[in-house]
């Protein structure tokens, strides 16, 4: 199934002056209303609408969920701000499996449909205006292409080390960035033949010290490849985990090591766990507007029992 990705451009906003935090004004206001009740008539849904977090914005989103329904809601998102760095979302779409709206702001939308249209920033192949909507369409098989392609022509780190930076780079054009993953994966590959025989290393310490591997990489590697029980803490396990638990304020790696102690032994039980606990603080603990009253951990939670005293 296609994945749409709706791009809008706030309403029309009082000016700095008049009102410092920007509220759409009487007309935006309007504006944002007939597109969405458009978008309504003409059968769009959406699964979520994030938004910046800046009033404009938040303001634009909600008349939008007004219209659409969406069935997960609104939320504030990161990333998502006028000057915020596009190749963010670029990464975040591509994992996404629904149709999504997206309330943010220019220059930020105009670099990021150019680049999921052209792999560039500065193209600029839509125009937007306040309270438009630029809907772009990812084919299902459009990552899937480019996986399956790049798995049969290099199906071992000796054969990534052996071709050219450039043959790696055309082939990974579809996703974007593709230059600077074309050397990453270079690199990558160029550890792994010099330094581990050309295998994935399977321990958490020569898993870091590859090129462009993270924690999060680390543990989602260490879980699906070898069966290490290993915590996936993204941001919305920890924000589980912190809230439940009343861990806020602790240092990362305590977060880690408090993670780790939850995840279930058993291999099958520690990725059921790992995948449960990310959905569940997607659709219920979330970042804004947490659902609290559908929580079943509501009772037990320190930060729903002091008053939600505020919200991460």
């Amino acid at each position: 199934m296609a994945v749409r990705v709706y791009l809008v451009q706030h309403g029309e906003a009082k000016r700095e002056e008049e009102d410092p935090s920007r509220p759409l004004t009487d007309r935006g206001r309007e504006e944002v209303k007939r597109v969405a009740e458009f978008l309504a008539r003409a059968g769009v849904k959406v699964g979520r609408i994030l938004h910046s977090g800046k009033l404009r914005a938040q303001q634009t989103a909600e008349i939008m969920a007004g219209a659409l329904k969406p069935d997960k809601g609104v939320e504030r998102a990161e990333a998502l701000e006028p000057l915020a760095d596009p190749r963010v979302w670029l990464e975040k779409l591509s994992g996404i499996d629904e149709d999504v709206m997206l309330v943010g702001h220019l220059p930020h939308l105009s670099k990021l449909a150019s680049l999921l249209l052209t792999g560039k920033e500065d193209a600029e192949p839509v125009a937007f205006r306040m309270g438009g909507v630029v809907c772009l369409e990812r084919g299902d098989s459009h990552v899937e292409k480019v996986y399956r392609r790049f798995m049969e022509r290099f199906p071992t780190p000796r054969a990534l080390h052996a071709a050219a930076e450039e043959e790696v780079r055309r082939m990974i054009t579809p996703l974007g960035l593709e230059n600077r993953r074309a050397r990453q994966l270079k690199q990558l590959a160029k550890v792994l033949v010099e330094k581990h025989g050309g295998r994935v290393p399977s321990e958490l310490d020569d898993l870091l010290c590859l090129p462009g591997v993270g924690r999060y990489t680390a543990a989602e590697v260490l879980l699906a490849c070898f069966d290490v029980p290993e915590p996936l803490l993204d941001v919305n396990m920890k924000r589980l985990i912190g809230r439940v638990f009343g861990l806020q304020g602790v240092s990362e790696e305590e977060l880690w090591e408090f993670a780790k102690r939850l995840v279930p032994q058993d291999p099958v039980e520690a990725r059921k766990f790992n995948y449960g606990v990310l959905d569940f603080a997607q659709a219920v603990c979330k970042a804004r507007r947490p659902r609290c009253g559908e929580c079943p951990l509501n009772d037990v939670c320190s930060w729903a029992t002091s008053g939600r005293p505020q919200t991460k």
